[in-house]
Formats: structure tokens, sequence, C-alpha cells
């Protein structure tokens, strides 16, 4: 169906294989992203620090907390919608929809 589509509204606010594998077909399809990602207060991680083998060491970030910034740094995403309440990110859906079948 991302193939098909002409725009790709993702609700990004938990993590999903699924969703990951839609963002890339979008991206390599040239399809633009509305990505809706909502701080409910439930989904944030913090960082985690690793040491590997060799004694390396590396921080993993997830971007606010809630995206993987892979995730926020793919270019077919052309808006996104931050929100604390589902309304919120309804009527941010709506508004960035309708912006872009605008132009």
């Amino acid at each position: 169906m991302v193939e098909e589509a002409d725009l790709l509204v993702a609700e990004a606010s938990f993590p999903s294989t699924g969703l990951g594998i839609e963002l890339q077909i979008a991206e390599t399809e040239g399809k633009p992203v509305i990505m809706l990602i909502g701080d409910l207060g439930i989904n944030r991680v913090g960082r985690a620090h690793y040491e590997n083998p060799d004694h390396s060491e590396h921080d993993l970030q997830i971007g606010d907390g809630i995206v993987s910034l892979m995730a926020l740094g793919l270019p077919a995403i052309r808006k996104i919608v931050p929100y604390k309440a589902f309304g919120e990110a309804i009527s941010g859906a709506v508004a960035a929809v309708s912006l872009y079948g605008q132009a």
C-alpha cells in the first residue's frame, strides 16, 4: 500500500519494525511522510551505554527518547507533528495533510 500511496502518515510513538520498513519503502519510492510523535509519558527510553569486547564505549540514543535518530533522519519526512493528546495528533495530521494537498 505504501508504494501506491501519494502520502504516508506515520504514527511513530511506539517502536515498530513494520513501520520502519514502511518508512524505508516510502523513502525508496520518493513518497512524502508526515510523522506523528506522541509524548505520552509511557513511551520514552533513556540512553543506553555499551562497552564492546574491544573496550570501546558508546551510547545508543533514541531521538528525544521516542523515535530513533535513524528514522528521524529520513529525507522523506516532510513534517513531524508532536503531540501530547490524541486530539492534537488528529488536528495536527489533518492540518499537515491539507497543507500538503494544496502544494
